[in-house]
This record gives C-alpha cells, sequence and structure tokens, in this order.
C-alpha cells in the first residue's frame, strides 16, 4: 500500500505532538516540515527523520513531495494556509480553530467543494473511542432521550500579554482556544444550535478570558458550557436524558473511561487502554 504522505507547517508543541503520535500511524510518513525558522525546521526534521525541511511555508505547500498537509501554527494564520493549501491541490488538516469566523470558514469550505480537496479541522476528541461509546449509548436509546449537556474545559493560562492566548491579533482567548471543545461536544449531538446565550468576562488585553454558554434547541435541548483560562474546574462533562445519565471523566476531552447510569441503581463503567497526547496547561503555551 503506499503511504500518505504527509506535509507539517510549524514546529511548536502541538506539532511536536503530532509527529511524535505519527509514529502510530501505518498508512503515512512524515515527508516535510516547514518553519519561517530554517534552524527551527533543520532541528525538527532532524529529530523526527524528517528528510524535507523548508524554510518557509509556500515552499513546502508547492512541494510535489507531499499528498496532506498539517497545520499547526497560530489561530490568525489558519485562514490564508488553509487556502493556499486547496488552491494548491493539498489536502489539509488544519488546528482548531478552523478559522477565526464563519464567513472565512464558509469560504474555505466553498473553495474546498469547487477544487475537490480534502480539509479537515483537527478536533482529534472526536476520534477518541470514550466519545465513540457514547455515541453509541445515546443512539441505542440507552438514556432514553437526551434532553441536556454539560460540558466544561478550564485552566489557568499564562497571564503575559504577549503570549498568543492573550493577544487579540493572534486569535487569542478562551472560546476560540478552549471553547471550541465544550461547542463541539454540543454540536454533535444536537447539531446546530438555534439560540445561543453568552456571558464572557473580557481581560486586560481585550480577549475572553472566562465565558459561560447556553446553547438551545427548538426541540427542548439545552447545553450549559464554560471555557476559561482564569479558573481551574474537573472539565467533566454530562449528558442527561429520561431514563439516565452518562458521564465522561476528567479530562472529559481526552477521557480514557466514561459511565452510564441508568435509574438509581443501573450503572457501568467503560474503560479503554490508549496513548493519550499531552494536551494540558503545557501544551498551551
Amino acid at each position: 500500500m503506499k503511504k500518505i504522505r504527509w506535509g507539517i507547517i510549524g514546529t511548536g508543541q502541538v506539532a511536536h505532538s503530532f509527529a511524535s503520535d505519527f509514529r502510530y500511524v501505518k498508512s503515512g510518513e512524515l515527508r516535510a516540515v516547514a518553519s519561517r525558522d530554517k534552524a527551527s525546521a533543520d532541528k525538527f526534521s532532524t529529530e523526527f527523520d524528517i528528510e524535507l525541511a523548508f524554510m518557509d511555508y509556500f515552499s513546502l505547500i508547492n512541494s510535489h513531495e507531499v499528498d496532506v498537509i498539517y497545520i499547526a501554527v497560530p489561530h490568525i494564520y489558519h485562514y490564508d494556509l488553509t487556502k493556499a493549501c486547496i488552491l494548491a491541490g493539498k489536502a489539509v488538516l488544519c488546528e482548531k480553530p478552523f478559522t477565526l469566523n464563519e464567513s472565512q470558514s464558509k469560504e474555505l469550505y466553498d473553495l474546498a467543494l469547487a477544487n475537490n480537496v480534502f480539509v479537515m479541522e483537527a478536533m482529534w476528541t472526536r476520534f477518541n473511542p470514550v466519545i465513540e461509546q457514547v455515541l453509541e449509548w445515546v443512539e441505542e436509546g440507552d438514556i432514553g432521550t437526551l434532553s441536556s449537556i454539560q460540558a466544561n474545559f478550564n485552566f489557568l493560562a499564562p497571564t503575559d500579554p504577549e503570549h498568543r492566548l492573550m493577544k487579540l491579533e493572534m486569535g487569542g482567548g478562551a472560546l476560540l482556544d478552549i471553547g471550541i471543545y465544550p461547542v463541539f461536544l454540543a454540536q454533535l449531538f444536537f447539531g446546530k444550535p438555534d439560540f445561543i446565550q453568552n456571558q464572557a468576562v473580557i481581560g486586560d488585553t481585550e480577549v475572553d478570558v472566562f465565558e459561560q454558554i447556553l446553547l438551545g434547541w427548538e426541540s427542548g435541548q439545552l447545553a450549559s458550557l464554560e471555557a476559561s483560562l482564569i479558573s481551574y474546574n474537573p472539565n467533566r462533562a454530562v449528558l442527561s436524558g429520561s431514563k439516565g445519565y452518562i458521564e465522561i471523566a476528567s479530562e472529559w476531552f481526552k477521557a480514557k473511561s466514561c459511565r452510564i447510569v441508568i435509574g438509581d441503581d443501573q450503572e457501568r463503567a467503560v474503560e479503554f487502554d490508549f496513548i493519550v497526547m499531552a494536551i494540558n496547561s503545557k501544551l498551551m503555551k
């Protein structure tokens, strides 16, 4: 079987985690990496035994040596780089958030369709075996009619005003960096919401540092979500239905276990054994 040749744009911590985990991939090979700093690209390519190292992003995008490009740079660059990949006919796996706003996402979606190019946001939580198990329980009606979801993603972020999370011009803030996870979970089960309420705390650098989001659907479902860069939380998720509920253990977005409780006395738990990428406050830096 011919292996799919991957290129990586960016050499930061997220790119390192991706490249480290790539050793478990049997159908692909890391072929190229690009950074605006040639020394960084060379170091990265040596560390992960990657043959090609480019000193600019567009040399990789236009290279005939790669089939798919993984974009692992700050949010502000996602739109331009994904667009360039699509126009070059390269499949794209772009880190979340896919873009900074709806209009950018719609443009890229339409462009990908027009050019018959595969494009995907790197929401790896979607493929967690725990999420697959929860989907199965809900679809089989084990907790009855699903009516509500509660989910959080909180951690204490660096307070340096020059840090990317605290810079508005870099696409910083809680919603785009971590709020996207609980929003994803709600939309996975309920689809696009009909009603949105949001209360946010804006920090000294004008980015949202804490927010609570209430999503509603005309069919009667609700999702209560929270994202914070200034407070801790168990970061569990609970899905409630007419017969019982499902709890995804902390931290739910990378959990290895979940449990289902039916009525007052029926409970069972499921645990999976797999390698977890170290997504935590260190990775966010």
